[in-house]
C-alpha cells in the first residue's frame, strides 16, 4: 500500500497577473524560485511584448536563459502567451506603418516600397574586393613593349 508521501499532490498557484494581451497568467507557487518575485514576472512579460527573444528576455530580467527554461517547463501555457505578444507586436508595427503612411510620412513610404515593392528594393552594392583596381603606371608599362 501506497504511504501518503508518495500520493500526487495537488499543483499550488501562487498568485495569478492579468494582462491585457496575455489574459490571465497563472503562476505556480514555489519555495525558492525566482517567478515568487512578481515584479520579476511582470518584466518578463513586458519584455516579452515588446519582441525580445527568450534569450534576451531573460537577460534583461537577470536570470539565466536556463532559468527562464525551467520557469516555461514549469509553465508550459506560457509558450501561447508568447506566442501572442509577438502576434500583437506584429500587428501594431503593421498598424503604424499604415498610419503614417496615410500621413504621408515619406520616410516611411520609402521604408514600406523598399521592403514591399521589388521594383523599389536598392540596388546592392558590389564589394569593393570584386571591382579590380586599375593603374595607370601599370597599364603603360604594357603599353611601352
Amino acid at each position: 500500500m501506497a504511504s501518503q508521501d508518495q500520493t500526487l499532490k495537488p499543483v499550488q498557484y501562487g498568485y495569478t497577473i492579468r494582462d491585457d494581451i496575455g489574459g490571465e497568467i497563472t503562476i505556480r507557487a514555489s519555495a525558492n524560485a525566482w517567478w515568487n518575485d512578481v515584479t520579476k514576472v511582470i518584466q518578463l512579460v513586458a519584455a516579452f511584448k515588446k519582441g525580445y527573444s527568450q534569450r534576451s528576455a531573460a537577460l534583461r530580467i537577470g536570470i539565466s536563459k536556463d532559468q527562464l527554461h525551467y520557469f516555461l517547463r514549469q509553465h508550459p501555457e506560457f509558450y501561447d502567451k508568447i506566442e501572442d505578444f509577438r502576434e500583437v507586436l506584429k500587428m501594431k508595427l503593421i498598424d503604424a506603418i499604415y498610419e503614417a503612411i496615410d500621413r504621408g510620412d515619406a520616410s516611411t513610404i520609402r521604408w514600406a516600397a523598399e521592403r514591399t515593392i521589388p521594383e523599389y528594393r536598392p540596388k546592392k552594392k558590389v564589394p569593393s574586393a570584386m571591382v579590380p583596381t586599375i593603374s595607370m603606371r601599370e597599364d603603360a608599362k604594357d603599353f611601352q613593349s
